[in-house]
């Protein structure tokens, strides 16, 4: 008799189970997860191979300006940034990502139906900008796809991030013919920030610009500037200037007198011991902006933040994704909007030729 009511009462708990709608709880789900699931958008003037690994999908020649989605998995053990949170993306539980990301997926999109897309993804967003990431060379897209994924979830940003990929050769020894490369992407560039500003419900465009890849964007930028309707309802927020590769005494006579007059805050960051920069140098001639060997350049309406004292030689040059302290300025900088002066992450510097600002050693957050 015993028996006989045990058998029943498991009958009658897996009824009230199902009919509950209440589930076990399979161990998949019950596991932590392992990535972040981030998805991005992209324009790309290099060509379409049509090679069916998305890896290859575009290649290193110039070709018409493409438009897309990606989708790149985070390892979340890898992370360094102390503001980054896996909660706020959609997640996998058995990833199969080797390096710190890995992009996963390529989706391309004629042009109506990317900036259709963008503007309904920006309806649904908690924060209505987009960040524009431009790289630099010796990049393939690929790379370029993880690197703005990544830099999207290490500062936990909740707007859409966006890729603009300029056909370089992805080799260092190819860095004559990428110099001569983003002089002609300038002109695709500066379209699709047009593009982002007036055809598509983005509030606010954020811009981060990563060595070479400023050449671009401020030849773009300048040319935005000259566009009435485009001043007259301005969209562009904040300008991060990383570890530019532009010859320093040119954007001091001729760019910078021209940018400060936007509506944007202006952040330049620099570094003494960035190696690609000093090796840049010997190829020009002349001194890189980025390059804070001999001292920093401190322009009126331009914030320069030394990150001398964050990097290393190994991250000399990429600092600002590879560091907690300098992520940790850009999450005050572009999430906070906060000015330099306002942000926990650096202090003030009083030099000969003016104020300048430097990452602190060591970054506690609050």
């Amino acid at each position: 008799m015993e028996k006989r009511n045990l058998f029943f009462g498991v009958i009658g708990i897996l009824l009230i189970v199902g009919l509950t709608g209440c589930a076990v709880v399979p161990a998949e789900e019950a596991a932590q997860p392992t990535e972040a699931l981030v998805d991005i958008m992209y324009a790309t003037d290099r060509n379409v191979t049509d090679d069916s690994n998305v890896l290859k999908f575009y290649g290193e020649e110039r070709g018409e300006l493409n438009y897309g989605t990606a989708q790149v998995a985070i390892r979340i053990d890898k992370s360094v940034s102390p503001f980054a949170d896996y909660s706020i993306w959609n997640l996998r539980y058995k990833g199969s990502t080797r390096k710190q990301a890995e992009l996963i997926d390529i989706n391309p999109l004629n042009k109506n139906d990317f900036l259709n897309s963008l503007s309904n993804r920006i309806e649904k967003a908690t924060d209505k900008s987009a960040l524009v990431y431009i790289h630099g060379y010796s990049r393939n897209f690929e790379h370029s796809a993880r690197i703005t994924a990544t830099l999207a979830y290490e500062l936990r940003y909740q707007g859409i991030p966006v890729l603009f990929s300029w056909p370089s050769n992805g080799s260092p020894s190819a860095y004559l013919g990428d110099r001569t490369t983003i002089e002609w992407s300038a002109p695709n560039f500066y379209a699709f920030l047009q593009e982002l500003a007036t055809q598509t419900k983005v509030e606010t465009i954020h811009v981060v610009a990563h060595s070479m890849g400023n050449q671009a964007f401020l030849k773009a930028f300048m040319k935005l500037l000259e566009d009435q309707d485009l001043t007259t309802n301005w969209k562009f927020g904040e300008i991060v200037l990383v570890a530019p590769d532009v010859d320093r005494g040119i954007f001091e006579r001729d760019i910078a007198p021209v940018i400060v007059q936007a509506d944007s805050r202006i952040t330049l960051y620099v570094s003494s011991i960035d190696v690609p920069l000093m090796a840049s140098k010997s190829v020009n001639l002349y001194p890189r902006l980025g390059d804070a060997r001999e001292a920093p350049l401190i322009v009126e309406g331009i914030e320069t933040i030394d990150a001398s004292e964050a990097a290393s030689l190994i991250s000399g040059h990429t600092y600002y994704r590879e560091t907690p302290e300098v992520l940790a300025d850009l999450y005050y900088l572009i999430n906070e909007r906060r000015a330099a002066s306002d942000r926990p992450t650096l202090e003030a510097v009083d030099s000969s030729n003016g104020r300048f600002w430097k990452i602190k050693e060591v970054y506690v957050k609050p």
